[in-house]
């Protein structure tokens, strides 16, 4: 999808169903966007449009398909047009206006393109009733339409599908008959069928128009209807798509979801969907033969035009072709975001009986802002109605938070209660979050009566999760009150508003273990049926739960006829584990914290009931309109249960190569346990040792549908990575990275910034700011430090290497193509060599990985000798003398490298070496520096060959290759290996060429693409293009052995290289390295985030 600030496109009937979705995709891909409306007077039908993200570059214009006026000047400047906008009749076939609107109103907008000298092409909303004609399906049942189709009687169609028709065909007259002295543009047509999906406006169309009446006036039978349909999301890709995408002008496209969908199956989905919602919707088929009278008008007219039973088939592959769209939004899941768009518009009226209804988790809010991708539908019960207030006490504490965010995130308003609103350390992680807009936050007291009835004004559901954490002491008796008297003040202000309809309290499953069953029965199952018994071998907190929870179900229970009667619910979670949003570290959590920063030397193994804190906080989320949770206790425990043992060697097994000893040890039953922390030790004197703690979680399933849940090894390693994160743990290892500011060193200090590492990186001067300045913008550079040194002097880098357990060395000198600078070689090995020496020096250095090149593995003497040999890391270039400079300083530098760590002395600190062998590096660059590889991507751009030599090009991406460095620090097997980083099979400068053309032809760039003849003059050839085909024999495949690659660093899956080498051109052009050029529209996806890559460093 094309993307450029600079170009304008229209979009005609800008407030309609499928162009509020062209506009918000358009303004998603940074288009500037010209809408045109009937009225600008009419704000209820702009509101959708001015509330879309993006709209400060959406200007709305007035035009009506009816008259020619306002056309040209709505059309001034516009590059592109997208023609949405068609009148929508009733059925009957008699009302011409439609028709003649439909037609004038194409033509209207023809002729002004006509006259718009910067119009490039006219995308044309038609529609699949342009393209079918039932009778063909009559006389062949297994007819499949394609685009070569036309309805030939129209007498037999309804008024908008004739309307469709000559529409269309006006315009490919119109187009078609274009002459000398008008602008000639481009037309493609979209034909999408059936739209269905998301609506963002209030007003219901024709398509969308069944769902609503599937959920309002339901048929009693259901005809057996094939109706080819597609997500209106798509139909709207299609159309931007279809603005630049090579061999569509000219074309119609049907856009339409394959296999079609069927009106039975539409009302097996709805009511699979909502039938627990309060919707009854009947899916019985109707019979051929049954009585079709009871049909509404809308569905007799469908079953008049077509055979029944027939399947209606369309070839897609112009779809899949041009549009290159060939994964599309299953209909299940457009019907079902239909549906919940209507509720969420209240176009359609929630159900509150006999069940209530439930709000989709992507929460679909008033403006519905979501992404021009396919929506992933999630079926939840994650409940309630965004318009609910939801109130969460004690909002800063660890749960708590987590219980904010996922309101916010499912569209709910939330109260927040907090003991001090000063307090800004405190509620800042709270108005942090996304969504906090819709977060408010008020001060209460668990000990004071006092602002609690304020508190749950207007409030629906209430989260009481707000609990007094203490010592280990048993003896605090002033918890035990807090905690009971806040539960009780909590209560006592729902039962004086009237809006309470339910009470998720926090409770915990210490208030339904007894550790005395335990011993009685190891096999014991715990379930909410249970209470501990003796509350004198408890820890305060425990008890301060078990008389909490008592007090509340007492007072819900003793509610008088003069109160408001609401529900309560009781989460009991076992130990919460799983990432903090705050800078409190509850008891929980502290556990982790301790085994990162005083690790005990010996574990007792005890059975620890534990889940993650997002698992409890999505319990409390459900559980305020779950169906049949009123009145439970709801135990939430992950199954089996984790150990202690399984704990430590979990982040031992994770953090172990990251600076934390984490001991792993047992401690035997009879060991001395002085030495355990006091909160093990207070745990070993509550239950037996070794005794598995089991949990049964039927209600947790049952109730609340939560059958899997956050397994506890990723809890535990989330917990850690977060309270490193926070700096709440002190992260171990800063890493060095040499040369900081070049192409790839920049790439691998970015990587690391986003796992979280200190990073220290060398520059040769801090006062080059041109140099710098692209470091000091990257995520997260304020744990960035840079320093001098200098690769020709040994100054500076034992200071450089200071504290670090890392380095990655990926300086190295450039030189031209001569192979006679004989400086550079010696700066590489010198170089090489003095970053070693300081680490031979630095006692915390673990690892250096050096950036070597495929040029030290490659020895085209081989392969002249044997075609097919596959290079891997056992090959070195045996004669230098046929080699360029660089790659001679290469494979000296390495050779240095490996001879110094083997030399290393008794007294000198070892190291460990590994070395990476990246081939040809493209991808987007982060500086303005062109280095010599993606300098070929620049002549390409800038000065290109008429001619193109057969040669090979074997590549890799930037991307992967300070990923390969990263991983290459820590992997197990790494060390003393030499590791090839290659896409394979290797790429070809003339395929290079024709991706390049493909791209950029469009865009203003003439890249030639015819190839070279082996015996054709090469002196029009540039320098490094000769000096390349001189080394190598012509048409030779460079084939590579990246066994290494897979198995160490566990990289199978590289960036392919045609894509690296057009996000290396776009990042040239975004940069001003490369001039743009007129009609030049922009990167599609430019320098994308890897967040998946970032949190696997993490892992």
């Amino acid at each position: 999808m094309a993307r450029s600030q600079d170009s304008l496109v229209l979009v005609t009937g800008a407030s309609g169903y499928l162009a509020t979705h062209c506009v918000h995709q358009l303004l998603n891909a940074g288009y500037k966007v010209r809408g045109t409306v009937r009225s600008l007077k009419n704000e209820e039908k702009i509101a959708p449009l001015k509330a879309l993200k993006g709209s400060e570059r959406l200007q709305l214009v007035e035009a009506d398909l009816t008259s020619e006026h306002g056309w040209d000047s709505a059309l001034k400047d516009v590059t592109f047009v997208l023609h949405t906008a068609s009148p929508l009749p009733g059925l009957s076939s008699a009302d011409e206006s439609t028709i003649t609107t439909a037609v004038s109103g194409v033509l209207n907008v023809l002729k002004a393109a006509a006259k718009a000298p910067t119009v490039k092409r006219v995308i044309l909303t038609s529609s699949g009733l342009a393209i079918l004609d039932f009778d063909k399906l009559r006389a062949n049942p297994n007819y499949v339409y394609s685009e070569a189709d036309w309805p030939e009687n129209l007498e037999k169609l309804i008024t908008y599908a004739v309307s469709k028709v000559k529409a269309e065909r006006a315009a490919w007259d119109f187009v078609k008959q274009l002459t000398a002295d008008q602008h000639k543009f481009e037309l493609v047509v979209i034909n999408p069928f059936l739209i269905f999906g998301p609506t963002l406006t209030d007003t219901v169309g024709t398509s969308l128009g069944i769902v609503q009446r599937f959920l309002t006036k339901p048929m009693a039978k259901l005809p057996k209807i094939s109706i080819p349909s597609v997500d209106v999301r798509d139909v709207a890709k299609a159309h931007i798509l279809a603005m630049t995408a090579a061999g569509a002008a000219g074309e119609r496209i049907a856009v339409v979801y394959q296999p079609s969908y069927w009106m039975t199956q539409l009302g097996r989905d709805l009511s699979e969907e909502f039938s627990s919602q309060g919707f009854d919707i009947p899916t019985e088929e109707l019979k051929e033969d049954d009585d079709r009278s009871a049909l509404d008008p809308q569905t007799q007219a469908m079953l008049k035009q077509r055979p029944y039973g027939a399947d209606v088939k369309v070839d897609t592959t112009k779809m899949k072709k041009i549009l290159g769209m060939d994964k599309l939004i299953d209909m299940k899941t457009s019907v079902i975001d239909s549906a919940y768009s209507m509720f969420e518009r209240n176009i359609v009226e929630k159900r509150e009986e006999p069940k209530s209804y439930k709000t989709p988790h992507w929460a679909l809010t008033r403006a519905l802002l979501y992404i021009c991708t396919i929506f992933t539908q999630y079926h939840s019960k994650m409940a309630g109605s965004p318009d609910a207030l939801v109130l969460v006490t004690g909002a800063s504490g660890y749960l708590a938070t987590h219980c904010v965010q996922q309101l916010l995130n499912a569209g709910y308003k939330v109260r927040g209660t907090v003991r001090s609103m000063k307090n800004e350390e405190k509620i800042a992680p709270l108005k942090a979050l996304k969504g906090s807009e819709r977060l408010q936050l008020v001060e209460a007291d668990l000990t004071s009566e006092h602002g609690w009835d304020s508190a749950l004004k207007d409030v629906t559901f209430v989260l009481h999760t707000a609990s007094p954490l203490p010592g280990l002491s048993s003896t605090d008796e002033s918890t035990i009150t807090t905690a009971v008297s806040g539960a009780l003040n909590v209560l006592k202000a729902a039962a004086k508003a009237p809006t309470v309809k339910r009470v998720i309290l926090t409770s915990s499953g210490l208030a339904i273990v007894d550790f005395d069953k335990l011993r009685a029965h190891p096999d014991y199952v715990y379930s909410e049926a249970d209470w501990p018994e003796n509350l004198d071998k408890l820890a305060t907190y425990a008890v301060s739960k078990v008389k909490a929870e008592r007090a509340a179900w007492d007072f819900v229970n003793q509610l008088s006829a003069d109160q408001h009667k609401f529900e309560l619910v009781v989460i009991n979670p076992f130990l919460i584990l799983g990432p903090t949003l705050t800078d409190v570290v509850g008891a929980s959590i502290g556990m982790v914290q301790r085994f990162l920063t005083k690790p005990m030397a010996k574990l007792p193994k005890i059975s620890i009931g534990s889940v993650d804190v997002r698992d409890v906080a999505k319990a409390h989320i459900l559980a305020m309109t779950a169906a049949g949770a009123a009145g439970e206790r709801i135990a939430v425990v992950y199954q089996p249960s984790y150990w202690i043992t399984q704990m430590a060697r979990d982040l031992s097994e994770e953090f172990s190569s990251q600076g934390f000893d984490i001991p792993t040890e047992e401690l035997k039953e009879d060991d001395d346990r002085t030495a355990l922390d006091p909160h093990m030790q207070a745990m070993l004197k509550q239950r037996p040792f070794g005794a598995e703690v089991k949990v049964d979680t039927a209600k947790m399933k049952k109730i609340l549908g939560m059958d899997k849940l956050i397994d506890m090894k990723t809890s535990v390693i989330d917990s850690a990575y977060s309270l490193i994160e926070r700096n709440i743990v002190e992260k171990r290892e800063v890493v060095l990275v040499t040369g900081a500011s070049g192409y790839l060193a920049t790439h691998c200090v970015q990587q690391l910034l986003n796992a979280g590492y200190k990073v220290r990186g060398t520059v040769r001067s801090v006062k080059n700011e041109t140099k710098i300045a692209p470091l000091k913008t990257l995520k997260g550079s304020e744990r960035l430090q840079l320093v001098e040194a200098d690769l020709t002097s040994e100054h500076g880098w034992d200071s450089a290497l200071k504290d670090v357990t890392f380095v990655l060395h990926t300086a190295s000198p450039f030189p031209a193509p001569s192979a006679a600078d004989e400086s550079t070689i010696t700066t590489a090995v010198s170089g090489a060599l003095n970053v070693l020496k300081a680490a031979a020096k630095v006692s915390t250095v673990k690892r250096v990985v050096l950036t070597s090149s495929g040029l030290a593995i490659m020895d085209f003497d081989k392969l002249r000798a044997h075609p097919d040999h596959v290079f891997s890391e056992a090959d070195w270039p045996e004669n230098l003398d046929n080699l360029a400079t660089y790659a001679v300083s290469k494979v000296k530098a390495e050779r240095a490298a490996w001879d110094f760590v083997k030399e290393l002395t008794a007294d000198q600190h070892k190291f460990e070496l590994v070395v990476i062998n990246p081939l040809i590096i493209f991808g987007p660059t982060l500086t303005d520096t062109v280095g010599s590889s993606i300098a070929m991507v620049q002549r390409f751009l800038t000065k290109p060959m008429a001619k193109l030599p057969k040669i090979c090009v074997p590549s890799v991406d930037v991307r992967d290759v300070a990923k390969a460095h990263i991983l290459a620090m820590t992997a197990a097997g790494a060390a003393g290996e030499r590791i090839v980083v290659a896409y394979q099979p290797s790429y070809w400068m003339t395929q290079m060429a024709r991706d390049l053309n493909e791209e950029f032809s469009s865009q203003g760039f003439s890249i030639p693409t015819e190839e070279m003849k082996q015996d054709d003059d090469t002196s029009g050839l540039d320098p490094h293009t000769q000096a390349t085909l001189k080394q190598r024999p012509y048409g030779a495949d460079i084939k590579f052995d990246t066994a290494k690659m897979k198995k160490i660093l566990g990289m199978d899956k590289l960036i392919d290289t045609k894509s690296s080498v057009i996000e290396s051109a776009y990042s040239l052009i975004e940069r001003n390295i490369v001039e743009k050029r007129e009609g030049y529209r922009g990167p599609k996806n430019f320098n994308r985030l890897d967040h998946k890559l970032c949190r696997f460093l993490k892992r």
